[in-house]
């Protein structure tokens, strides 16, 4: 399991262009999420979690919480 979207784009050998591609953003927005420059909007989040395999806990800890075991 993947933590973070650089580790899922490099491990898919995709460039930057092709993951804002399939995630359907522009390659300047997936280099600032992945940069952490700016924070994956919660709405987002759903389609990003699809897409990559992450967990919302991962790519939003500050607004999804780790599910208790």
């Amino acid at each position: 399991m993947f933590t973070s979207l650089k580790d899922w784009r490099i491990a898919q050998e995709k460039t930057v262009a092709q993951a804002a591609e399939a995630a359907g953003v522009t390659p300047a927005m997936w280099s600032r999420w992945e940069n952490q420059k700016r924070k994956l909007p919660p709405t987002r989040v759903a389609d990003i979690e699809a897409l990559t395999g992450i967990p919302s806990n991962k790519l939003r800890p500050d607004v999804f919480r780790e599910a208790q075991q």
